[in-house]
């Protein structure tokens, strides 16, 4: 709902972590296999991941909230 606080919040929270995401992605694949923070690089991407997912779960729900709250 565009006038939602709630989802402008879950909203700007989801596009904030796919950023993050992303960024991370993207230097693991710059990384060598070798390179000794290629490991902690994949676990933090990994960490983004389950945030992302996590924010993504919580924005569908208040959106079925929503839907649930419209008469049919």
């Amino acid at each position: 709902m565009l006038d939602c606080p709630e989802c402008r919040r879950l909203e700007h929270l989801l596009e904030q972590a796919a950023v993050h995401y992303y960024e991370l992605a993207q230097r693991v694949l710059l990384l060598q296999d070798s390179d000794p923070e290629k490991t902690w690089a994949g676990m933090a991407l990994r960490g983004a991941k389950d945030y992302k997912d996590e924010v993504q779960q919580q924005f569908n729900e208040h959106k079925e909230k929503h839907a649930k709250a419209v008469p049919a």
